[in-house]
């Protein structure tokens, strides 16, 4: 949809003086929007949250011709509890295959001292690098610049040098993924501005400034993926998003007492398996003989039993994942923060620093008082992210973004919004 010019108008007091910014977070369980708004302050505040499950009965599959609506749903609930319409919004991608890669390209500084225009077109040059055929680049993360044939340094500007290089983690995605999301924020009657990488979102939502400049890792388990995203010195390190989520917890506990999948999904969140004893005795819905459900009471061993392996195999793909990243010696002592819906799993942090060998918390979205209560917020994590992205710092913005003050993109993204919301984009860009 395209709003109004005069939309503004019609709205009272505080809210006549805003400016929205929005996220949509498309995932194989639920669709997410939420809508923020720019205060006259420059503050970001959380105006509107809009959820539409994706579920199906035991149908885990969602039909990609539908996704659109459970998207325009999510938008209305947003919307409607804003008082803001949406012309444009942050697309977060979570499907598996994102990726980061570590790349270097080289440029000549156009007048032998390097400009800002010079770390463009490196940056451009890095960008141009790393599409392909089959994936996109979402962001680039610079780790450093080198003049010449010399050491990495944060800021090349103002020297002289006859060749700049830029050496960065690109994460790239793929392309059909990207271009779905594009297609159903399109036909959901809104325009993408951006496409963002769910995990690096999650980490910068769920990490302070501190753990993202001394060193740590975001993990946000989801329903069938997860995220991992490490930082040092502020910027992105490794992203990637894995095909294994918590349904995986799900399927096996309920294949372990012959019980639903939506009967496991409401044990795993309500019956806490880890540090409590497992002779005592609890009840749970089962399967009978005539195949209707019925409960029992079984010893809390047996639940553990159901949901302990699948942590197990969980946990061991996001330690292949980091261990494929040639982090740092240091990064073996990173705090680990868990974020996502499979965060509210009583106990995970515990068992995740066992296995792990790491000091282990679970996260949940900073710097949004409205988030701060309910362990389900975490599952906002990776859309409360790409708000702050959006609105946030060089600092915070350091992908996809080039160097400075400045916040556009460095380059134009290798998947291009269709017209109508391109002119929703543009009429938004010069109304606000």
């Amino acid at each position: 949809m395209t709003a109004s010019p005069s939309f503004l108008k019609t709205l009272s007091g505080r809210v006549s003086e805003l400016s929205p910014v929005a996220a949509l977070d498309v995932g194989s369980a639920r669709v997410l929007a939420l809508v923020g708004a720019r205060m006259p302050t420059r503050d970001l505040a959380l105006r509107g949250i809009g959820a539409q499950s994706t579920r199906r009965g035991e149908d885990l599959d969602v039909d990609p011709e539908a996704a659109y609506r459970f998207a325009r749903i999510a938008l209305d609930r947003a919307e409607r509890m804003a008082g803001l319409s949406v012309p444009a919004a942050v697309g977060v991608l979570a499907a598996p295959g994102v990726e980061s890669v570590r790349m270097r390209a080289h440029v000549a500084p156009v007048r032998g001292v390097v400009g800002e225009q010079d770390v463009r077109r490196v940056i451009a040059a890095v960008t141009s690098k790393a599409e392909t055929a089959d994936h996109v680049v979402l962001h680039v993360a610079p780790l450093g610049y080198a003049l010449d044939d010399g050491a990495l340094i944060d800021d090349p500007r103002g020297r002289a040098a006859a060749r700049l290089s830029l050496e960065a983690c690109v994460v790239v995605a793929p392309r059909d993924a990207a271009e779905d999301v594009a297609a159903c924020a399109d036909m959901a009657g809104v325009a993408l501005s951006d496409l963002v990488a769910a995990p690096y979102m999650a980490g910068l939502a769920v990490l302070t400034e501190d753990d993202r400049r001394e060193g740590a890792i975001a993990l946000d388990i989801g329903a069938t993926t997860t995220g991992v995203a490490a930082f040092v010195d502020d910027g992105l390190v490794h992203c990637a998003t894995l095909p294994i989520g918590g349904d995986l917890i799900t399927d096996t506990l309920a294949r372990r007492l012959g019980t639903s999948f939506a009967a496991a999904e409401r044990l795993k969140l309500t019956v806490p398996v880890y540090g409590a004893p497992n002779a005592e005795q609890v009840c749970v819905p089962r399967f009978g003989p005539d195949g209707r459900l019925g409960e029992t009471r079984l010893a809390r061993g047996v639940l553990l039993d159901g949901v302990d392996p699948a942590v197990i195999e969980i946990l061991k793909s996001v330690a292949v994942s980091l261990a494929g990243a040639k982090l740092p010696a240091i990064a073996a002592e990173w705090p680990i923060v868990i974020t996502g819906g499979g965060a509210e799993l009583a106990g995970l942090a515990q068992r995740a620093g066992e296995l792990l060998k790491a000091d282990v918390r679970i996260g949940r979205p900073l710097g949004f008082p409205e988030l701060d209560a309910g362990a389900a917020s975490g599952s906002l994590a990776a859309a409360a992210g790409a708000l702050r992205w959006k609105h946030g710092p060089a600092s915070e913005s350091r992908v996809a973004r080039p160097i400075g003050p400045s916040p556009a993109p460095v380059a134009p993204s290798p998947w291009t919004p269709p017209r109508a919301a391109a002119r929703a984009w543009d009429w938004l860009k010069a109304n606000f």
